[in-house]
């Protein structure tokens, strides 16, 4: 029995991701995405906290549109507090908060199930090493 999921070959999945980029459908994207369905767009704003989503009017529109919104957050994220569950309520659909690696995965794996679902991937972030001094 074949059980591989019947998926349109339009369908943007998450090929892989690295501190530089994402690859969906051999396109790499240079930045922070937001990705739906057929549809890969760059993150029109800078995600900082999770009040920014109800500004956005990228994010705001998405209501009706999906079920969940996963937000992959580099390697390094601040878990959705009761507090920010219940600001970003109004919405219309529900928020996961999970690392990056974690977020493209699920994206995948619900979006081949034929799911309401996208994704918010912001890429990795590493801090950066201070300048060597010389002596």
């Amino acid at each position: 029995m074949d059980i591989t999921p019947a998926v349109s070959p339009s369908l943007k999945l998450i090929q892989s991701y690295s501190r530089e980029k994402f690859v969906l459908g051999n396109i790499s994207y240079p930045h922070d995405i937001l990705v739906r369905d057929e549809c890969v767009v760059p993150l029109e704003f800078e995600f900082t906290d999770y009040a920014d989503l109800l500004h956005s009017r990228q994010i705001t529109a998405l209501a009706g549109r999906i079920d969940v919104l996963l937000i992959g957050l580099g390697t390094h994220f601040k878990p959705l507090s009761w507090e920010d569950r219940t600001l970003l309520r109004g919405l219309g659909f529900t928020i996961d908060a999970m690392d990056v690696s974690a977020a493209c995965r699920t994206y995948n794996i619900m979006a081949m199930e034929g799911r309401l679902v996208a994704a918010l991937l912001t890429l990795p972030k590493t801090p950066r090493s201070p300048p060597l001094s010389t002596p």
